[in-house]
């Protein structure tokens, strides 16, 4: 949390900068410095976004469960990876009953859910799919992440929890949306879990229990 912090402070002052160089210059070196000052601030956005998420996997922030829209939260999951998916031409389904209320964090329900929806965008080959679904279980809330990706080698599946561990090339991914995630189940008393076999594809399990 500390070296996050200390790293996300100087990172919004450089984006200033940035913003007061292009700014300033002539019309012909603008021109000239587009590219280059564009993957400057993808790279700055880039580290912006892994501080936000280690400052996630270290916030003492209680959880704190109330009665969430799971129709609605699941649309905001939506909104949030929608160009994430129509760039590798990835469909996303959603099949939520309506109505459909849980007792959760929401803004830790969406996280929770978009990381391992994310997860499941990168996996599936362009052109697939992803479906999401949600149903209410005797003992709480149920939601299904499934894609349709090369699945999980037994070799590694005990390790995809672990903070900063990533199949992903260098710079496509933090390793730390999964570790997240479980933290946000765990803080709800719940529960993820795999189901995944090389060559099958994956199935995540979210279960957040019934509350009061």
């Amino acid at each position: 949390s500390g070296v996050a912090n200390l790293v996300r402070n100087p990172l919004q002052g450089v984006l200033g900068c940035m913003d007061v160089l292009e700014s300033s210059l002539p019309d012909a070196a603008a021109a000239e410095a587009e590219q280059p000052l564009a993957l400057m601030r993808e790279g700055l956005l880039r580290i912006g976004k892994v501080t936000e998420r280690l400052l996630t996997l270290a916030r003492n922030a209680p959880c704190n469960p109330r009665p969430t829209d799971i129709d609605a939260a699941l649309d905001d999951v939506r909104g949030l990876l929608a160009d994430a998916a129509a760039q590798r031409r990835i469909a996303l389904a959603f099949d939520v009953p309506s109505p459909c209320t849980a007792q959760v964090d929401p803004d830790g329900f969406v996280e929770a859910v978009a990381n391992v929806v994310g997860n499941a965008i990168d996996a599936s080959p362009a052109g697939g799919s992803v479906a999401v679904r949600a149903r209410s279980t005797p003992d709480g809330l149920l939601v299904e992440v499934a894609d349709d990706g090369p699945g999980i080698a037994p070799e590694i599946r005990d390790h995809v929890f672990d903070p900063f561990f990533s199949t992903k090339p260098v710079g496509k991914g933090s390793g730390l949306g999964l570790s997240i995630t479980r933290r946000i189940l765990d803080e709800h008393g719940g529960q993820v879990t795999l189901d995944t076999a090389p060559d099958h594809g994956t199935r995540v399990h979210l279960r957040f229990p019934r509350r009061g």
